[in-house]
């Protein structure tokens, strides 16, 4: 099985184990895409069991185009999370629905 190991600074300055949600959410606040944007992490439900839980959750993204936002998107997804020696790691990401708004027209020549 393959893990995505996140290796965040707050990580290793923590002497307790961060909670699944605040590693998932600082995940997703840290990735980068050019001209993408993440708005908003919101928490969905969360269900753990020993030492792996399925947390839920929304993330709303803005595209920019010319410094304009011209697409917004909203991603709900399920991630499975493993605590392997005191690091929740990221084992499986599952698309649940994908909502694409935009804001201007689309032009499918450009």
């Amino acid at each position: 099985m393959k893990f995505l190991i996140l290796s965040l600074e707050f990580l290793s300055a923590c002497t307790k184990t961060p909670a699944p949600e605040t590693v998932l959410e600082e995940f997703v606040k840290s990735t980068e895409v050019k001209n993408v944007k993440a708005n908003s992490f919101q928490l969905l439900a969360k269900s753990c069991v020993d030492k792996k839980c399925s947390l839920t959750y929304s993330v709303s993204y803005e595209t920019n185009v010319e410094n304009k936002t011209s697409f917004s998107s909203e991603v709900q997804k399920i991630a499975q999370m493993v605590l392997v020696e005191d690091k929740w790691l990221i084992s499986e990401v599952n698309n649940v629905k994908t909502f694409h708004e935009s804001l201007e027209p689309i032009n499918p020549l450009e």
